[in-house]
């Protein structure tokens, strides 16, 4: 007894595609209409429960959050609070838990 032949486009077909564009996940009115090359995982951006989100983001709106956070910090001197779950970030790498290359 011998096993059917497997046909390659039925494997192709089952397999992710690696090289898939990610979209930019950031909101911002209009949508951001460049492809992802990160997956960050940071402290709420997304709405007031906050805790810890992942989001795929191009390399403009990671440069932008990481600056607004760089001025935020310079402003406040002492580091931040955020006001919906206590955390106080006094670095980047507070708030910024990991960024990676997709």
């Amino acid at each position: 007894m011998t096993a059917p032949a497997i046909n390659p486009a039925a494997i192709d077909a089952a397999l992710p595609d690696f090289d898939a564009v990610v979209a930019c996940e950031v909101e911002v009115e209009g949508g951001c209409d460049r492809p992802a090359e990160w997956r960050v995982r940071m402290h709420g951006p997304k709405d007031h429960r906050c805790g810890t989100y992942t989001l795929c983001m191009c390399d403009t709106h990671l440069t932008l959050e990481r600056t607004s956070l760089e001025n935020m910090l310079r402003a406040a001197r002492t580091g931040l609070h955020c006001c919906y779950c206590g955390l106080f970030v006094t670095q980047v790498s507070e708030a910024i838990f990991s960024v990676v290359a997709l």
